[in-house]
């Protein structure tokens, strides 16, 4: 058994301008993502990763919160959200590899404010707990001169919390919880290619399908992926071997 890493077992850090205005922390309905490659693991190897995604949004209190939910009906506000996130990969074939992917969600000091045209309140809470769990699929359906090709795929168990209350005991949204309590799937496409013998470009495209859960979906996401990286090590056999990747273009698609 063989373990590849990169940058510490690739791990990735993701942190958000701070005057992000989206009220949702990432693995929700906004947030980071990272591009796909179109290659596979070799038969019989491994790949363990860990990734944190950080987002800081405007400070906005309870009082402030309330005030904009009397003018548009309802107003939801979040301090920071933390998503870290341990996967696992393996080759199945030299094509064909399977993965899993679990994280624990961390947000500070959401508000919930919803007026009635007359007065407005608001609950409070710090959600957190396991989020759901991502089984996956990668087969690799083109090898060249032109580089890799693989086709993508994912299923969503609803393993995370979501029964998360407010100070006032309402039940936060779907989008706020850890997890969505829903089945979710899926589908895609990822393409890699050597540029030099240091660097790689990948590019990916991921559409994921929402399902229903207690009469609320979250909205349906696309996320569109270019990224470049340079190999810091010089020969790609080295072990451990660093590499320095950039994501220079992602388009999240959602509505929660």
């Amino acid at each position: 058994m063989q373990m590849r890493t990169a940058l510490f077992a690739a791990l990735s850090l993701i942190v958000s301008a701070p005057k992000v205005k989206a009220n949702h922390g990432p693995g929700t309905s906004g947030g980071g993502n990272q591009t796909a490659s179109g290659e596979t693991l070799k038969a019989g190897k491994f790949d363990l990763s860990l990734r944190e995604d950080y987002t800081r949004f405007d400070h906005i209190g309870q009082d402030e919160a309330e005030r904009r939910a009397s003018r548009s009906g309802g107003f939801d506000a979040l301090e920071y959200a933390s998503l870290t996130s341990i996967s696992l990969s393996y080759g199945i074939t030299n094509d064909l590899q399977a993965g899993a992917q679990i994280g624990y969600y961390h947000g500070s000091n959401f508000i919930d404010a919803e007026s009635d045209g007359v007065d407005a309140e608001s609950g409070t809470a710090d959600p957190e707990g396991v989020s759901d769990l991502w089984l996956t699929a990668k087969f690799r359906v083109l090898r060249g001169e032109y580089g890799n090709v693989a086709l993508l795929a994912g299923v969503k168990l609803p393993t995370g919390r979501h029964n998360i209350q407010l100070d006032n005991g309402e039940l936060l949204e779907a989008s706020s919880q850890p997890g969505t309590g829903s089945f979710d799937f899926q589908l895609g496409a990822a393409w890699s290619r050597f540029l030099t013998p240091r660097i790689t470009a990948d590019a990916s495209a991921m559409y994921t399908l929402r399902t229903e859960h207690d009469d609320f979906k979250v909205g349906d996401r696309l996320d569109l992926g270019l990224a470049a990286a340079y190999r810091l090590t010089e020969s790609i056999k080295q072990f451990p071997n660093y590499i320095q990747r950039q994501n220079v273009l992602l388009l999240p698609r959602g509505m929660p």
